[in-house]
């Protein structure tokens, strides 16, 4: 019997790669690149190094965005 991983779509409705560059980690995700430097030394095997290419583990990082608190919204203020 074989695991398979869940496939995670994009709007357009591709499979998105389980590791990529960061920039597709910046765009796809909406994080910054300065953020993934910040929080790497935290998370062990979220940034892979192949040669000269950092590689973005995604199953990390949606990992580490799902574990964030909810935010705290709150409701409009009425005009005075």
């Amino acid at each position: 019997m074989t695991h398979e991983t869940p496939t995670i779509l994009h709007l357009n409705h591709r499979p998105l790669p389980e590791m990529g560059r960061i920039p597709a980690a910046v765009t796809t995700f909406g994080v910054s690149r300065s953020w993934l430097y910040k929080v790497a030394p935290d998370y062990p095997g979220l940034l892979k190094k192949l040669g000269h290419s950092t590689l973005v583990d995604f199953g990390v990082l949606r990992a580490i965005l799902a574990s964030a608190p909810p935010a705290a919204v709150r409701p409009n203020r009425k005009p005075a």
